[in-house]
C-alpha cells in the first residue's frame, strides 16, 4: 500500500507448471472473481474459465528424461545472498562492449503455440505451451552484423518455427518431438560452449495483464519483478498499447557498460 492510496499487487510463479499465458489467464480469473465482489456488473460477460487440458495434448509417454535447466554461466549464482542481477527499463540492441570483443552468439526465443497449431489450443489452456525459436551466429558474424541482419537473424528463425507449430498436433509422437527438440537444442547448445554469447528473449506483448482490474481500476503499470537469468529480455507492452518495454536483466557491472553504450544514450536522452 502506497501513501497515495494506491497498491501493488505481486506474484510468483514456477514456470514448472507455468508460462507466461498461464499468469495472465491466472491473474484475469482471479481478479474477475475479486471485482464480482465488489461490482455486480463485473460478473456479466467477463468470465474467464482457466483450461487444465494438457493431457489431451500431450498425454504421457516413455520419452528419455530430458536434461533442462539454467546452465552456471547464465545463472544469477548470488540469489540468496543479494540482487546481483539489476533489472532495468532498456531498449533491445546488440552490444559488443558489454564483452570488449566479438563472441559467438546464441539467440533463443520462447514461442507461444497455443494458436499456432492445427488444431488450435485454446488460450486460456493452462501449463507450457511454448517452444523455442534459436538463432546462432559466429564471432565474425556477430562483429559484422548491423541492427537490420539481427533483426532478420531473429525474426527467420521465429517463422521457422511457428510454421513448425503445425506440426505439434498432427504428426503423432513425431509432433511433440517437435517441442522436446526445441528445448533439447537450447539445452545442448548452452552446456556445449562456456565462450557463448547466450541471450534469452521472452515476449508478454499481447498478453491482457493490463486487463486485471481486481475492483479498483486496471493497473496503471506492470512488470516482472526478477528473472534469474542473466542476458535475459522481457518485452512487455506498455499502458497504452503504443508502445513496447523491454526489460534487460544483466549483471550489475554490465549493465553499467550497457549504459554507457552511445546508440543507447542517443534513444534514452
Amino acid at each position: 500500500m502506497f501513501e497515495c492510496g494506491g497498491m501493488a499487487i505481486g506474484v510468483c510463479i514456477s514456470h514448472r507448471i507455468a508460462d507466461a499465458s498461464t499468469l495472465s489467464t491466472f491473474l484475469l480469473a482471479w481478479s474477475n472473481i475479486a471485482c464480482s465482489t465488489l461490482n455486480k456488473d463485473c460478473r456479466e460477460n467477463n468470465t474467464i474459465r482457466p483450461i487444465f487440458n494438457s493431457p489431451q495434448f500431450f498425454p504421457g509417454r516413455n520419452f528419455p528424461k530430458l536434461e533442462l535447466g539454467i546452465p552456471r554461466t547464465m545463472e544469477n549464482s548470488d540469489v540468496r545472498d543479494g540482487p546481483k542481477i539489476v533489472t532495468r527499463r532498456a531498449l533491445l540492441d546488440i552490444d559488443q562492449s558489454i564483452y570488449e570483443r566479438s563472441r559467438a552468439a546464441l539467440v533463443f526465443q520462447a514461442v507461444n503455440f497455443r494458436d499456432k497449431t492445427s488444431p488450435q489450443i485454446p488460450k486460456h489452456s493452462c501449463g507450457n505451451f511454448y517452444m523455442f525459436a534459436v538463432a546462432q551466429c559466429t564471432a565474425e558474424q556477430t562483429r559484422n552484423m548491423d541492427f537490420q541482419e539481427s533483426v532478420n537473424l531473429v525474426g527467420n528463425a521465429v517463422r521457422e518455427t511457428v510454421d513448425n507449430c503445425s506440426k505439434i498436433l498432427n504428426s503423432g509422437e513425431n509432433g511433440h518431438m517437435v517441442v522436446i527438440n526445441s528445448l533439447k537444442e537450447v539445452t545442448e547448445l548452452l552446456y556445449k560452449s562456456s565462450n557463448l554469447n547466450a541471450i534469452l528473449l521472452t515476449s508478454w506483448c499481447r498478453f491482457p495483464y493490463y486487463e486485471a482490474d481486481f475492483g479498483w481500476g486496471k493497473p496503471v503499470w506492470l512488470s516482472p519483478a526478477s528473472i534469474p537469468a542473466r542476458n535475459s529480455v522481457v518485452l512487455i507492452d506498455n499502458k497504452d498499447g503504443d508502445g513496447v518495454e523491454a526489460w534487460l536483466n544483466l549483471e550489475e557491472k554490465d549493465m553499467f557498460k550497457f549504459q554507457q553504450d552511445q546508440d543507447l544514450k542517443t534513444f534514452t536522452t
